[in-house]
């Protein structure tokens, strides 16, 4: 099967992004697309994590907004809270788009004051849940 799970990972300078595209990098059916750090932007992956530096073929990261999401399969959030929520909010998932996969709390919980209680504070997306992806696209099970 040549038909790989094309992605983009928003926060990939940051630990849980690092870890994702570790992780990625293991898979034989994932192609990291695109590599989203505002902060970071034009650095390579190895330049912040020396880890990755046997890895050349990873994508430069980028600001976000540089992304075209029409040619990617799924979008893997890494962000902070309450900035994940804001950025993933402007991505046109399923059925046109990529399918979103939040590793924050944004879109974690339903109910907004069980939000407040765990993190302190409320946030614009809770109660707006998404659909959970975990699986890669019917085609490539």
């Amino acid at each position: 099967m040549t038909d790989r799970l094309r992605i983009a990972v928003l926060g990939a300078s940051g630990y849980t992004g690092a870890d994702l595209v570790r992780l990625a990098l293991g898979h034989p059916q994932i192609e990291i697309a695109a590599l989203a750090a505002n902060a970071k932007a034009g650095q390579a992956m190895a330049d912040i994590w020396p880890h990755l530096a046997m890895y050349p073929q990873l994508p430069r990261l980028v600001k976000a907004d540089a992304i075209d999401f029409s040619t990617i399969d799924a979008v893997f959030g890494c962000l902070p809270h309450a900035a994940s929520a804001e950025l993933l909010s402007t991505i046109n998932g399923p059925p046109s788009g990529p399918r979103i996969i939040d590793l924050s709390a944004d879109f974690r919980l339903k109910d907004a004051a069980t939000y407040a209680d765990w993190y302190g504070g409320p946030i614009g997306m809770a109660g707006r849940t998404r659909r959970r992806a975990c699986c890669p696209k019917p085609s490539m099970a």
